[in-house]
């Protein structure tokens, strides 16, 4: 015979997996879950964006990186200053073109 504490674990159990089913809360509030791109752009806002071009040919280099819905960032590393970023939604092409021109920031400020 199931003892009283097996019960109520199996009752939470249950309701949770009926809250997961349902996408509410504990509170009975309706969210929409979380996709794995969603989680993984939470985990690394960088995870996007793949190789588009680099210039290391003086100081400071460059190396940009585009997604696949058009936005991009520039990293500009300068041995000296060390590394800034800018980013944009568009236009890539013409960005990494004046890209010596563009206002670069740290990280936590583009990102």
């Amino acid at each position: 015979m199931a003892s009283q504490h097996d019960i109520i674990n199996s009752q939470h159990d249950s309701k949770a997996e009926a809250q997961r089913v349902l996408n509410v809360d504990e509170n009975g509030a309706k969210f929409t879950p979380a996709t794995e791109e969603t989680l993984q752009s939470m985990a690394d806002p960088l995870a996007k964006y793949k190789d588009a071009g680099m210039d290391v040919a003086s100081n400071p280099m460059y190396f940009g990186y585009i997604a696949l819905d058009g936005s991009w960032y520039i990293k500009k590393l300068d041995t000296t200053s060390g590394t800034t970023f800018c980013k944009g939604d568009v236009d890539y092409e013409t960005n990494w073109i004046n890209r010596a021109s563009l206002t670069y920031e740290l990280f936590n400020e583009v990102f």
